[in-house]
């Protein structure tokens, strides 16, 4: 009997759950950096802060972005060149 007396309580938290997970990438603002014109720190107004920056042995620069979700994991990798300049970005995903 407690059990189901606990369900709608239980519903009310794992909708509250799924209403708080992270959205998923606009893609349109990494569409919208310029190569060779924007510029690391302009890219991260745009885009926020990362969830990880990493280096290459020729100063290029990679800025991480990771989303989990239920249905998909996607990570978006955004290369700068020694002069902190866009280069490209490239797309991941992940089914489950």
């Amino acid at each position: 009997m407690r059990f189901v007396a606990m369900m709608p309580a239980v519903a009310i938290v794992l909708a509250a759950c799924e209403t708080m997970a992270p959205q998923p990438f606009d893609i349109a603002k990494f569409d919208s950096l310029k190569p060779g014109v924007t510029t690391k720190s302009e890219a991260v107004q745009i885009l926020g802060e990362p969830t990880s920056r990493g280096s290459s042995l020729n100063d290029h620069t990679t800025l991480m972005y990771e989303y989990t979700g239920a249905q998909r994991d996607l990570t978006v990798a955004v290369l700068f060149d020694p002069d902190e300049k866009f280069v490209r970005y490239r797309m991941y995903g992940i089914d489950r």
